[in-house]
């Protein structure tokens, strides 16, 4: 303070240099609670937002494709819990972001967060430190013995600052030996203390989750075609419509397998349909949809037809039950007689095959070339001319004939092909016309020669009558198909989308926002903290206060020093002459003794000029504090 003897330009210098240093310390209190709060905001916030910019930066948008093309997804019981559970945190749920990103470049910045996090805790006790100060400051000022902190109070509110998570023990060992609540300001430090480290275990805990679950991922990206670039579909010819009775159908279909004038039958010029029957053909293939009756769903397919394509499409499907109606055995030059009975006989070959088409299912009025049976379901006879080793009876060649009753039912199918193989197949049953093409090769014999070679190797494969019975139905359907096709064009696909793959980075949203909230919620704590101290703790006094409640405040107060200090003296000679000494005083040694009471206590241990040692007991007594006031 200027003294009585300043002049009044003295007084005026040492005012305005009180200001500028009280100016200065609060400029610097400000500063130091903005860069306790800027730590660990930008090395959070930086990260995060990295993370953030890299993850939607470099996403690809998977498309659904077509909703016409989509399989049916099956949903799991309860009884799958535990297994789902297990499953997400494995993968981390199943919605995630597909991004072009390496994986280890993504975990590697997300896992700043949970390397940094651990070591930040200090800095917000820093923050917390000074709302201690202030209420210690205020209770000291104002002589509220009754707020005044006791030793062990003290101590423990000193231990918070510090982060560890040790000291949460403590103060939950401390506030159970008390039986009740802690004392201002040890239960608001106590609380920021506990948020910081549940923040600093969640983090490092779900950034370390984040690491395993993000992985490399194949990924299909199916892109939208419209119009349609292929022709799968299968229709009959338009335009050429022949009129039989009340029924329409392509003339080129029947006059494929018509007759000259003189009606003798022939093969058709185009080959595609016996490269069909064959399976040779690049173009089309019979295929069959399996079902769960005895009965087998046949349609044809498009030869090129892959994984990488996926449409809807139009096609013929078939579907033909047999039944064995008579079994006519000649053994030894004997006569033909009846041997239904003896199913156990093995057919070996097949010589001859003979189709008759009929008006219903009694298979009374058959049907002859040169009319066509424009009928759905289609009615008709098979007989097989076999040779067969006949079993019970005895050894023998046995030659005979084999006779089914059959019917065929002719759908308009509409299929969807996803991912190499069919997802939806709807069938309706198509008009009486199409009947008359599918059995226009049956009825004039140009198909019988085939069905020959066909009936013969499947008989081989037989163990015994009953087993022909699917075979016949099977090669009827995959026949009238292939020989049909005659009479059939290529159109579009209704619905067409391809498939590619992509290989990405998978990241699960679950842990991705997380994380994100977690990093955010730090980051909003710690300014939140950082603005209530500016507004509340009046920094200025606060922050001298707080350098106090330290390890070096506690030294500085109760071992009297502070270090080395280094004074100067200044002298006068008798020539008039001045001089600066510096003075260095010793620095105190603290040692810890026994005292009178048995216990141990702090001294500080100096010598004198003579080189004789000193100890000065700083408390003979040795009381514990067990309770806090």
């Amino acid at each position: 303070m200027p003294s009585s003897e300043d002049t009044p330009l003295q007084q005026t210098e040492d005012v305005a240099t009180v200001k500028k240093h009280k100016k200065g310390n609060s400029t610097k209190a400000y500063i130091s609670i903005v860069l306790l709060a800027a730590l660990p905001s930008i090395i959070l916030s930086a990260a995060t937002a990295l993370l953030i910019v890299f993850t939607f930066r470099n996403r690809v948008i998977l498309s659904d494709g077509s909703s016409e093309l989509q399989t049916p997804h099956t949903t799991g019981n309860s009884s799958l819990a535990s297994k789902t559970v297990r499953e997400f945190i494995k993968t981390g749920g199943s919605d995630a972001y597909y991004i072009q990103f390496n994986p280890s470049t993504l975990t590697t910045i997300a896992s700043i967060t949970g390397k940094f996090v651990p070591y930040l805790s200090s800095a917000i006790m820093a923050l917390a430190a000074l709302f201690a100060a202030d209420f210690v400051q205020k209770t000291s000022q104002k002589e509220q013995n009754d707020k005044l902190l006791t030793p062990n109070q003290l101590s423990l509110l000193v231990g918070l600052f510090s982060g560890r998570l040790e000291e949460l023990w403590k103060a939950g060992r401390a506030r159970k030996s008390i039986g009740g609540k802690f004392v201002a300001p040890i239960s608001s430090t106590l609380t920021i203390l506990i948020i910081v480290s549940a923040l600093g275990v969640l983090i490092p805990a779900v950034d370390t989750w984040f690491g395993i679950v993000v992985k490399p991922s194949e990924q299909t990206q199916l892109n939208f075609t419209t119009p349609s670039n292929h022709s799968f579909s299968r229709g009959f010819l338009q335009g050429n419509d022949c009129s039989y009775s009340d029924y329409h159908y392509p003339c080129e279909a029947l006059e494929g397998y018509g007759a000259d004038g003189n009606f003798t039958p022939y093969l058709p010029t185009d080959k595609e349909p016996f490269k069909i029957l064959n399976n040779i053909s690049t173009e089309n293939i019979v295929s069959n949809l399996p079902s769960n009756s005895s009965q087998s769903l046949f349609y044809l397919l498009d030869a090129a037809a892959s994984s990488n394509l996926d449409f809807k499409a139009n096609a013929f499907a078939i579907s033909t039950q047999c039944a064995i109606i008579s079994v006519r055995c000649q053994q030894d030059g004997r006569n033909v007689f009846d041997c239904t009975k003896k199913l156990s006989n093995q057919v070996t070959s097949v010589t001859k095959v003979n189709f008759k088409f009929y008006d219903d299912s009694s298979l009374q009025q058959n049907i002859s070339y040169p009319n066509y049976s424009f009928l759905n379901p289609l009615y008709f006879t098979v007989y097989l001319t076999v040779g067969t080793q006949f079993g019970p009876a005895g050894p023998g060649l046995l030659t005979g004939t084999l006779g089914f009753g059959c019917s065929s039912t002719i759908f308009d199918a509409t299929y969807a092909w996803v991912d190499g193989s069919i997802a939806q197949f709807n069938v309706t049953p198509t008009n009486g016309s199409i009947g008359g093409v599918m059995s226009a090769p049956f009825i004039n014999d140009n198909a019988n020669i085939s069905q020959q070679a066909i009936m013969s190797s499947m008989a081989r494969l037989s163990t015994n009558y009953s087993d022909v019975v699917p075979l016949t139905a099977a090669a009827f359907s995959h026949s009238a198909l292939a020989l049909s096709h005659i009479g059939m064009e290529k159109r579009a696909n209704i619905v067409e989308q391809s498939r590619s793959m992509l290989s990405l980075t998978r990241v699960p949203i679950v842990p991705f926002y997380i994380l994100i909230v977690l990093n955010a919620l730090y980051v909003l704590c710690t300014v939140s903290l950082a603005t209530a101290a500016m507004i509340w703790a009046h920094p200025k006094e606060s922050t001298a206060v707080k350098a106090q409640l330290t390890m070096e405040g506690f030294m500085t107060a109760v071992f009297n020093g502070e270090g080395i200090r280094a004074q100067t003296q200044d002298s006068e000679s008798s020539d008039g002459s001045s001089s600066r000494t510096v003075v260095v005083k010793e620095v105190p040694k603290i040692a810890i003794l026994k005292t009178d009471q048995g216990g141990w206590s702090y001294a500080t241990v100096m010598t004198n000029g003579e080189g004789a040692v000193v100890k000065l007991i700083q408390s003979s007594r040795n009381i514990r504090y067990t309770e806090l006031e």
